[in-house]
């Protein structure tokens, strides 16, 4: 995972089920690339809310990282 998409993983981790429009009100442009590559890789998902998308964490993200869903 590059840099960049770690840091947006960590601020999806910490706002589970934040709107692609929020993170980029907070993170800028790069999300969008950071999103897909997350996605790609299995570590994020992707559900449509409205006009757009709503991201989460995976299972196989608290798995590689030791978080327990609670």
């Amino acid at each position: 995972i590059s840099k960049h998409a770690l840091r947006t993983l960590a601020y999806i981790a910490k706002s589970e089920g934040i709107t692609k429009r929020q993170l980029f009100l907070k993170l800028g442009g790069g999300i969008y690339e950071d999103v897909a590559e997350l996605v790609e890789k299995g570590f994020a998902t992707q559900k449509k809310t409205g006009r757009t998308k709503a991201v989460s964490t995976t299972p196989k993200f608290r798995t590689y990282f030791g978080q327990e869903k609670q």
